[in-house]
């Protein structure tokens, strides 16, 4: 069943500036002493690839913060949990809607227990960093939690209030009933002092202007509103976010106050490094304000101070520029879609998904003894000038990935399925389709057995209904593929040598064919196959996955990805790493 597809531009993420106003906010002096402490302080700092490269003395080949450093001078002996840390390897969820489980859960206590009797540095692969050398004993008191730029993704509306209680939804209203929840516990614990560390912002390619207005907004919260009625000094909040999104927006002690400052109106990274981990300049200008900020709080808690700052209210200025409150996107890209459901991501337009004219980052993985490369290139095309090119040298009984994970969930629901063009020089002995759906932290691969035969180049088209659910996927998520929830797809092969080549991968639409008898006929056994094959079976949303579970949202979240997410995690490489358990049922899934 062949479709002849209409080739569209691709939806462009890119970030239209919402500019309200330029806000200059200043907190009363409450014990305001920025000063080191006088003896050392221990501190703990729970986070994944930002954070790590945060903390990073000089690291040839990635960003560095220096804030283990800076911290070090500061006297300071700091700890910190990463990927794989502590009971449950809860160290791996650190995302919003984690912090509960953390914090609040069932088994917070035996989590917590193990983050205040932390002393080592669980460096990972974010770089090393200078400590005191000396442990001073006894537990954490300082501790520092932060999620990473995924969760500046996130859907609703600025305003929107806090639910009444945490649940598994990306939102500006879920987002605040996190904080909420777990500040009843900070207000039972006066003996530490907990440091929140807002989210670094995307870059603008990486999300759209209404996401990126609610991250604004969610964070904004955070310094302005969230603390107002808190009658203790053991909470703080730092602005990561805002300190990075332009070189003139501050987060930090200045003179004798506080300043939270937004002068340029941009919600979007000014401190990229190839992706959204922000660069060694974005770092250092974070630890810059953040020690003597820190100072301020860890004094103030010291001091006994129960004083509450009174709602923050931005002051008006003159913007450098006269921007508009709804900019008209270029010429080259749709308007942002302004009728999409709040929790929903933004749709893609029924056309093209890839036909890799553009930057396109695919990701290969294989396993010992095997190879394989993957990537746009000129030459062999379907359309246009480039095609993806697959070289694979696949040893007997191995296996080689190709795939591409996006930074933002994907709406397919306005296609009927999935189509692309094939040329292969050689066939592997097995070949696999796969396509991740649902939580963008634990997302549930489907896949569909490809033919392949030595062929010129040939369209293939696959209905939603002929991807079945992997057999060895985790548990939880998705009983049935939702194609408005789609993460990644990629390609595996089995063993064999050669090349393919595919070209122009598009959304397919009903309308898009003209009616031919013997092609509904066909379509109408295809849809009558997959009832019978879906017979009681009920579709579970990946967003109702529990923590315990691996549940919770974005990229950077979760170190353990199921399935053939190697070749999609290098898209990420510094915010994952792969389940072992893919390696060994993907030989089997046939």
């Amino acid at each position: 069943m062949q479709h002849k597809v209409k080739l569209l531009i691709g939806l462009l993420f890119s970030s239209v500036l919402l500019v309200v106003m330029t806000s200059v906010t200043a907190r009363p002096a409450l014990a305001a002493d920025p000063n080191p402490p006088t003896s050392t302080v221990k501190l703990i700092f729970i986070h994944h690839s930002t954070g790590g490269n945060w903390l990073a003395d000089e690291t040839p080949g990635q960003p560095s913060g220096g804030l283990g450093q800076a911290l070090m001078n500061n006297n300071c002996f700091v700890s910190a949990t990463n990927y794989g840390w502590g009971p449950d390897s809860i160290g791996d969820r650190t995302d919003i809607p984690n912090w509960p489980e953390w914090f609040t859960g069932p088994n917070s206590s035996t989590y917590l227990e193990a983050l205040y009797n932390e002393s080592g540095q669980n460096v990972g692969d974010f770089g090393a960093w200078s400590r005191l050398t000396a442990d001073p004993g006894g537990e954490n008191e300082i501790i520092m939690f932060k999620s990473c730029f995924p969760n500046s993704d996130l859907y609703g509306t600025p305003d929107d209030p806090p639910l009444d209680a945490p649940n598994d939804p990306f939102t500006v209203a879920n987002a605040k009933a996190v904080y909420n929840d777990i500040l009843t516990y900070f207000a039972t614990r006066q003996d530490k002092l907990f440091i929140v560390i807002t989210a670094p912002p995307l870059m603008e390619s990486a999300t759209t202007a209404k996401r990126a207005a609610n991250a604004r907004a969610f964070n904004n919260w955070l310094v302005d509103e969230w603390l107002t009625d808190y009658p203790h000094a053991n909470v703080a909040v730092f602005d990561y976010y805002n300190v990075l999104t332009h070189p003139d927006n501050h987060h930090r002690w200045h003179g004798s106050q506080i300043e939270h400052i937004q002068a340029a109106a941009t919600n979007v990274s000014a401190y990229p490094s190839g992706d959204s981990h922000p660069s060694s300049a974005g770092h250092r200008k974070a630890t810059a304000e953040f020690v003597p900020l820190l100072n301020v709080y860890y004094n103030r808690w010291q001091a006994g101070d129960t004083s509450t700052a009174p709602t923050e209210q931005p002051t008006e200025q003159t913007p450098e520029a006269e921007p508009t409150s709804n900019p008209t996107p270029p010429a080259e890209s749709p308007p942002t879609p302004t009728d999409t459901p709040a929790d929903m991501p933004s749709k893609s337009p029924v056309g093209s998904i890839d036909d890799f004219e553009s930057d396109s980052i695919w990701g290969a993985s294989a396993d010992a003894g095997s190879a394989i490369t993957c990537g746009p290139e000129t030459g062999a095309v379907h359309s246009g000038a480039n095609a993806l090119h697959l070289h694979y040298e696949i040893l007997s009984d191995g296996w080689g990935d190709c795939g591409h994970h996006f930074d933002l969930v994907q709406d397919w629901s306005g296609g009927m399925g999935l189509s692309f063009w094939l040329r292969a020089d050689g066939a592997p002995e097995w070949a696999t389709l796969m396509l991740f759906s649902g939580d963008p932290n634990s997302p549930t691969p489907f896949e569909f057995a490809l033919e392949i035969e030595g062929q010129d180049w040939t369209q293939m088209t696959f209905p939603w209904s002929d991807f079945v659910r992997s057999p060895w996927a985790d548990d939880g998520g998705l009983d049935e593929i939702d194609p408005a929830r789609i993460t990644g797809y990629g390609i595996s092969l089995g063993p064999g040598d050669g090349d393919m080549w595919i070209d122009d991968i598009d959304l397919v639409k009903e309308a898009d064919t003209a009616p031919d008898p013997a092609e509904e006929a066909e379509k109408t056994e295809v849809a009558e196959s997959t009832e019978v094959e879906g017979e009681g079976e009920t579709s579970t949303s990946g967003d109702e996955t529990s923590a315990e579970d691996g549940g919770g949202l974005g990229l950077c979240g979760s170190a353990v990805l199921p399935l053939s997410m190697a070749a999609l995690a290098l898209v990420c490489r510094r915010c994952k790493t792969v389940n072992s358990k893919r390696k060994e049922n993907w030989k089997e899934r046939e």
